[in-house]
């Protein structure tokens, strides 16, 4: 009986314990910061030149054979401009040729080097006329040009019955001699035209004659330099 008399007395002080609480106030939870519970954002890494993170570690490049894949640097240009065919050059002929024919649509009937090597002298004949040109030694540029009044009819008429041109002409005498073109004249002589050709090779001077009609080669005569 004394036991179930304390049990009950303590049962009666804690429900009065319990009493006294709820009188001294409501406890609310704690309020929480919204920012502080926010996750801290991440700076974002400086990527420091050759890959390398401005924290020290290496940059991830995304293919370790990125270098390998990369289109080579393409070489540096020679700074030397191309030098031009040097005077009486059979490209510097050919050449001075096309230039003079292209002036009125003409046929070059005879080319000459200058003495000094520094000008074409061109002849071309047309429908109705003749024209003579002065032209830069490798061919481009036309120095002067005019109408030439004392017009050859026999001139027009070889350049209608040629078969082939002063340009292939030159091509079949230097194919035979390599050297330098000193001149060529289409020339009409007892009803046979043919182009007659000089050529210098060293110390010698070789003239070749060309039919104009077969494109036949014949060596025709060789001067030595004294």
């Amino acid at each position: 009986m004394k036991r179930h008399s304390i049990a009950l007395w303590a049962a009666v002080l804690g429900i009065s314990a319990l009493l006294a609480g709820c009188q001294g106030g409501t406890v609310e939870p704690a309020q929480t910061d919204p920012a502080a519970q926010a996750p801290a954002a991440e700076a974002p890494s400086e990527e420091a030149p050759g890959g390398t993170s401005a924290g020290g570690s290496a940059a991830p490049t995304g293919d370790d054979n990125a270098d390998d894949e990369q289109p080579a640097a393409p070489a540096a240009q020679s700074a030397a401009a191309p030098q031009a065919s040097s005077a009486g050059s059979l490209d510097a002929a050919k050449a001075a040729i096309a230039t003079a024919e292209k002036q009125h649509g003409g046929t070059a009937v005879s080319i000459d080097l200058d003495d000094d090597n520094t000008r074409w002298e061109i002849e071309t004949v047309e429908g109705d006329g003749e024209w003579k040109y002065t032209i830069s030694t490798d061919g481009a540029t036309v120095h002067s040009r005019e109408r030439d009044h004392d017009d050859d009819d026999d001139d027009r008429r070889a350049a209608q019955e040629a078969s082939i041109s002063l340009t292939q002409a030159l091509e079949k005498a230097h194919a035979n001699t390599a050297g330098t073109i000193d001149g060529g004249e289409l020339d009409k002589d007892f009803r046979r035209s043919a182009y007659d050709v000089t050529i210098r090779s060293g110390s010698e001077e070789r003239e070749f004659e060309v039919d104009a009609r077969t494109g036949d080669l014949r060596l025709d005569e060789v001067d030595h330099d004294d």
